[in-house]
């Protein structure tokens, strides 16, 4: 029979047993989500899902935040943008990143990453993930001029009544698609001299 003074003690072992469970939970979780093991996980694709979702970082081989924000991050494209737009100046660069990088989207931990006009920039992924979308995003928002291909009219479409507003837009759409005529020709023979040019047209 439980007596009295045995009742607060019982009740504070439990209570210490289960934050103690508690504490070593979240303790767990914090080492999971921001001390990635150096060795690689059994499931390596369910994890890093699961990492990508929760923006946490993906695991090894992928950029931590530090090189983030020296490599991609905004100061990292306002410390290299003098060199591709030196008639702004420093305040204005950094006010308006737009007129000189890209945002391309956010990394772990919703770290925005940004490239630098003069960089290269590759984009895979499946379809109907959203790759025309971002790219109509970036051009609507890219500071010169910009030079788009594409097999369909969702680009143009998208993008046409923005550009517009900043200067003319051109379309070279020999064969009609979407129902947009160019507004522009191309003559590959023009320049070719008049002797053999026969052959060249044969």
């Amino acid at each position: 029979m439980k007596t009295l003074s045995t009742v607060p003690f019982l009740t504070l072992f439990i209570a210490l047993i289960v934050s103690l469970l508690v504490f070593a939970l979240l303790f767990w979780l914090a080492k999971w989500a921001w001390w990635p093991s150096r060795t690689l996980p059994g499931n390596r694709l369910r994890h890093q899902r699961i990492r990508l979702h929760l923006r946490l970082h993906p695991g090894r081989g992928h950029a931590t935040v530090v090189e983030l924000f020296w490599h991609w991050g905004r100061f990292a494209s306002w410390r290299l943008s003098a060199k591709a737009r030196p008639s702004l100046t420093g305040w204005q660069r950094w006010r308006d990143s737009y007129a000189h990088s890209v945002f391309v989207g956010r990394a772990h931990y919703r770290h925005g990453v940004r490239v630098p006009v003069e960089e290269h920039v590759l984009v895979m992924s499946p379809p109907r993930k959203g790759k025309t979308a971002w790219l109509a995003f970036a051009i609507m928002r890219y500071p010169g001029a910009a030079v788009c291909t594409s097999v369909k009219d969702d680009l143009f479409t998208l993008t046409s009544g923005v550009r517009a507003a900043g200067g003319p837009v051109h379309v070279f759409n020999p064969e009609g698609y979407g129902g947009w005529p160019s507004t522009l020709a191309w003559n590959p023979m023009g320049a070719a001299p008049l002797e053999g040019l026969s052959d060249l047209q044969s």
